[in-house]
């Protein structure tokens, strides 16, 4: 994976992040409720895509 792809990677799952938490406070609406299983798959699922591209741009930069 390349650096400048990791990096729109993190950019955008960070918008998410910050969009989930928004509507975890009620600020936007959300059908799901704030601690339900699936609200906290997405939250996992979203900060381990970052920790994975994080890891890509450290070996990209080793090369």
């Amino acid at each position: 994976m390349g650096k400048r792809f990791a990096l729109l990677i993190i950019a955008a799952e960070v918008i998410l992040l910050a969009a989930m938490l928004l509507a975890d406070f009620g600020i936007l609406p959300s059908r799901i409720d704030p601690l339900s299983t699936k609200s906290i798959m997405m939250h996992l699922t979203v900060v381990i895509i970052i920790v994975g591209s994080l890891i890509a741009i450290k070996r990209a930069d080793k090369k």
